[in-house]
């Protein structure tokens, strides 16, 4: 049987740990209908961003006085929400607009029209790094589309960065080793 509890030395041997600051965003696909951004545009303003998740559910199976656990129906457990720093250029609000536009008509007398979901849909991309700034983990959100910007509140107290909080919700994710 191997040490219950690591040493010092147990911890120095794993090796170097990843950082929770080293990751970039990335649109492979823009929706079809938002043009004129890069991904350059919105990953050099994205300050944090969560992660997609899949959440699992148990079966229950009782036979006889005997009950066991399986594993059961699991789902894509969205949104993630993505926060940027805006520059005085309205990159990110511009963004937010034309999406949101898109999403649901505010303009035009405030229709509430729809666009079909595949010209409303990105796919986006989310890549951690390593220590020296290289690709070790990727996850890709296929089906991602604007659900909701957060902007938070303006005020007088403090020269903090307006913080627009995208919510990005997403049909399913694929991850892996780069």
């Amino acid at each position: 049987m191997g040490t219950l509890r690591p040493n010092l030395e147990t911890l120095r041997n794993l090796g170097n740990f990843t950082q929770a600051f080293r990751w970039y965003v990335e649109f492979e696909s823009f929706p079809v209908l938002v043009s004129g951004y890069s991904s350059d545009d919105i990953n050099f303003r994205a300050e944090s961003t969560g992660l997609p998740k899949l959440t699992g559910t148990s079966t229950e199976i009782m036979i006889r006085g005997h009950k066991l656990r399986q594993s059961g129906i699991h789902d894509y457990a969205g949104p993630i929400t993505l926060t940027c720093i805006e520059t005085v250029d309205n990159m990110i609000a511009q963004f937010n607009h034309d999406w949101r536009e898109v999403c649901w008509q505010t303009e035009e007398g405030s229709t509430g029209k729809i666009n079909a979901q595949a010209d409303i849909e990105a796919v986006m991309r989310i890549t951690r790094l390593d220590n020296m700034d290289n690709p070790i983990w990727w996850y890709k959100l296929i089906g991602a589309y604007l659900e909701n910007t957060e902007y938070g509140d303006l005020d007088g107290t403090s020269a903090d960065p307006f913080k627009p909080a995208f919510s990005i919700q997403y049909s399913y994710f694929n991850e892996g080793a780069v």
